[in-house]
């Protein structure tokens, strides 16, 4: 019996199969990364400037932060942080009802005023002012019903918003 081997059929040997393979794995991976990478890159810029302001904004309990039957009070201090905002959000919630109110340097906003050395400042389109680093701000918001909560939210520069705060509010 003799054998011959044919010359027609060649296989791939093993070492080239496995350098192809890795091969192939390489170029996958840096596909995927010029794809995800960007996204990481966005999404991490975005939770840096909300890491940077959490503890930037606290509400005032100095007396006048509290809420009546028409009028709410509220004194947000921003502590001496370096970090750019836009502005804030704020939900009040009272009773059933929920109202909220985008506070952005300079814009008038109907329904809420803010305390300037001890009187309401002009008709209730007065333009707001967001604390700067080191201040405090009192506002007042008319309301109906008693407030005992307000929802806090830095507005980014970008637009987007950070996790929100809870507070409560003490009645008049």
């Amino acid at each position: 019996m003799s054998f011959k081997k044919s010359s027609k059929k060649k296989g791939l040997s093993a070492v080239i199969a496995t350098v192809m393979l890795i091969l192939i794995t390489i170029l996958a991976v840096i596909m995927m990364s010029s794809f995800i990478m960007p996204m990481l890159r966005t999404m991490m810029e975005k939770s840096k400037g909300c890491f940077e302001l959490r503890e930037t904004f606290s509400m005032s309990d100095i007396g006048y932060s509290c809420s009546s039957a028409s009028n709410t009070s509220l004194s947000i201090s921003r502590t001496w942080d370096k970090s750019d905002i836009k502005g804030i959000t704020l939900a009040f919630i009272c009773g059933t009802e929920s109202k909220s109110f985008q506070l952005l340097n300079g814009t008038p906003i109907t329904n809420i005023r803010m305390y300037d050395q001890g009187d309401l400042v002009g008709s209730p389109l007065t333009p707001i002012t967001i604390p700067s680093p080191g201040e405090t701000r009192t506002y007042f918001f008319n309301n109906t019903g008693s407030c005992t909560l307000v929802n806090f939210r830095p507005i980014l520069p970008s637009g987007d918003t950070c996790e929100e705060s809870t507070y409560e509010i003490r009645a008049c």
